[in-house]
């Protein structure tokens, strides 16, 4: 009897003594678990970390190629526009001088303008009459860069040939602007008597340039187009990006 309650006391005290060392096994077993746990979060953090670091290095070196892009650009319109000045220093830093600040006030910037400014002067436009010219296209493109491109080329075509041709006006409305619409009001004659006039090469570049001028004049649709598109949120946003 005695035998047996010795041998049933044993085998209670072994399983218990047995559960508790599986018990704290188990602790020992979760306690590691934790700190792998821990240990691959702060790895992980620090892979983050590193990737951001990586993520913005490469964002920082993208900023620092654009505006080194955009000042290699801007140099080269530069010298091409000396070039076009016959050499003339001082014409083409006053000159260059008036197209920043013209740019400063509207949503486009010097590179554009510049290109703008020496696309009329190749077709042979007068520099100081290029820029009149230019403030014009400027209001009408109401600040959309595209836009200021094509119609500063299609003037320049109309105004090298010495009359307005299809293509040229074609080129024009696509951009929104149609200059006999201007004519029309300025003259009482319809806009299909003058698409006649321009097929018989009547519709000459001096009336062209006044229909540029008249339709940028106060009380007109593209009255102050660019100023208007620079203050807006999206105009501004634009002007302090380029200074970034």
């Amino acid at each position: 009897m005695n035998n047996s309650v010795d041998f049933q006391i044993n085998i209670g005290g072994n399983a218990t003594i047995s559960l508790t060392n599986i018990a704290n096994q188990f602790e020992e077993v979760r306690g590691e678990a934790k700190k792998t746990e821990s240990l691959i979060s702060r790895i992980s953090e620090r892979l983050i970390l590193v990737n951001q670091s990586f993520e913005l290095a490469g964002n920082v070196s993208s900023v620092f190629q654009s505006l080194a892009g955009a000042g290699l650009e801007f140099e080269k319109q530069q010298t091409n526009l000396l070039t076009l000045l016959n050499g003339n220093a001082e014409a083409a830093e006053r000159l260059s001088e008036s197209i920043t600040k013209y740019g400063s006030s509207t949503p486009y910037d010097r590179t554009t303008l510049l290109e703008a400014q020496k696309t009329m002067m190749a077709f042979g436009l007068d520099a100081d009459f290029a820029f009149q010219k230019l403030q014009n296209i400027g209001d009408i493109a109401l600040g959309d860069k595209e836009k200021m491109k094509s119609l500063a080329l299609a003037f320049s075509q109309a105004t090298a040939s010495g009359k307005l041709m299809g293509q040229d006006l074609n080129q024009m409305i696509n951009a929104g602007f149609n200059p006999l619409e201007v004519i029309s009001r300025k003259t009482g004659k319809s806009i299909a008597q003058l698409k006649e006039e321009m097929e018989a090469g009547g519709i000459s570049a001096k009336e062209l340039g006044e229909a540029f001028q008249m339709a940028t004049q106060e009380g007109e649709r593209f009255y102050k187009g660019a100023e208007r598109a620079g203050a807006t949120t999206a105009g501004r946003l634009e002007k302090q990006l380029e200074k970034c």
